[in-house]
């Protein structure tokens, strides 16, 4: 620790503090990983790999709609009048669209661990505002039998405030937990996969840059003179690494050049960088081909890949976020009068066109959908006459008993058969 604080060039600068903790101090408390790399929230998103992983997370759950319903007897209506549903589906708060504030409520649960914000209220109780906490330092505590979240803020003055928050005052979404208190960062349990993923990547950049890597070899019928020999080095450093490349090189005395096929280490190389990739996809519960790493995904089969997402690596996370917003944005009184939120996932389990079709058509022909549901679902406008059901005229009833009731569409009663 004391050698990373002797290396660094930050000593001095007085923005530093525990509410503002940056890179090189954050580092001095963190132990590197055995490939020699300090992996924390900052450069864990220098790899592709977690960078989409964290994306995929945070950009499709920020883009579901998340509805507000009251319950209405077997049925549910869309509470758009609520203020709760303009607070979660508009603007969470005056910085942030509600995209914004869900995307960034994800990543920040995936880097830490626990995506923490302070609950703003007006005199009546209704919430007009969430304002995210410090990531790197609010912690959520057990103190005198209770949960609390204990955060440390910078004042204006340069000083660190120290502020203790009770459990219904802050909005808490925590990652996977053994406690039930306190979420676990992806990032810290994975660190060693995501230091050895970097540097791979450093590697490949150093080898590749500078044009360390050997793709053929030069053949001379006899000994190659000493002033051919200077001039064929001198060549070469002008034309090797990047800079070189594709220019042109001129050999003497009968000299040939030999291409070679790509090293065992070399093929080893790309292996490991594909492996890691994979690795990460395991980390962050996600199948590889979400993180491009060139398995091709079956294509016969996507409409399952995604229910396959949707319900092992998406419904978790939606359902942790519906219920904290359940408990901590609606009142005790909301609850009782039947509202909750729940996000819409019809356009992440729809297949395509031709499946969609003929879904529709069988409800409808069934009396499962009106026209114009089908039409709002689709962001079509309904016309006069959709609202109504419809059903196949030589449909038959078998009741419990055994009579089979023949349909009348026209409502004059039952025939009997």
């Amino acid at each position: 620790m004391f050698e990373k604080l002797l290396r660094s060039n930050n000593l001095e600068n007085p923005s530093t503090s525990l509410a503002n903790a940056q890179a090189w101090f954050l580092d001095m408390f963190s132990d590197p990983t055995a490939s020699g790399v300090t992996v924390n929230a900052e450069t864990a998103l220098m790899y592709s790999a977690v960078w989409r992983a964290i994306s995929v997370y945070s950009h499709v759950i920020g883009s579901l709609p998340l509805k507000l319903y009251k319950k209405d007897g077997d049925s549910r209506v869309e509470a758009n009048d609520h203020w709760a549903y303009k607070l979660m589906h508009d603007s969470p708060n005056k910085y942030m669209s509600s995209f914004t504030y869900r995307s960034s409520l994800i990543t920040r649960t995936h880097l830490y661990g626990n995506g923490i914000s302070k609950i703003v209220r007006n005199p009546m109780g209704e919430v007009v505002a969430l304002i995210f906490l410090p990531a790197e330092n609010t912690k959520p505590k057990i103190k005198g039998g209770k949960k609390v979240i204990v955060t440390h803020i910078q004042a204006k003055d340069g000083t660190t405030i120290k502020k203790t928050y009770q459990d219904d005052e802050v909005f808490h979404l925590m990652n996977l937990s053994t406690d039930g208190i306190a979420g676990i960062s992806t990032i810290q349990n994975a660190r060693e996969s995501i230091g050895l993923g970097l540097t791979t990547e450093k590697y490949g950049s150093a080898l590749f840059g500078k044009g360390a890597t050997m793709s053929g070899v030069f053949s001379h019928p006899g000994r190659l003179g000493d002033k051919a020999h200077n001039r064929l080095k001198k060549d070469l450093k002008g034309k090797t690494g990047q800079s070189g490349m594709h220019e042109l090189l001129v050999l003497e005395e009968g000299m040939k050049f030999e291409r070679l096929s790509m090293q065992p280490e070399d093929a080893q190389f790309l292996q490991t960088r594909l492996h890691q990739i994979k690795e990460i996809a395991n980390w962050f519960n996600l199948p590889a081909y979400m993180l491009n790493n060139g398995d091709n995904a079956i294509k016969s089969n996507v409409e399952q890949q995604a229910l396959d997402l949707v319900k092992y690596s998406f419904r978790p996370w939606l359902i942790n976020i519906e219920q904290e917003l359940n408990r901590k944005i609606l009142t005790s009184e909301d609850r009782a009068n039947g509202y909750y939120f729940e996000h819409n996932l019809a356009g992440l389990l729809r297949g395509d066109s031709e499946q969609q079709m003929a879904f529709w058509k069988e409800g409808i022909l069934n009396g499962i959908f009106n026209p114009n549901y089908v039409r709002k679902q689709q962001n079509l406008p309904g016309y006069k006459g959709g609202d109504s059901y419809w059903v196949p005229a030589n449909y038959q009833q078998i009741t419990p008993d055994g009579t089979i009731v023949q349909y009348n569409p026209k409502g004059k009663g039952n025939g009997n058969s």
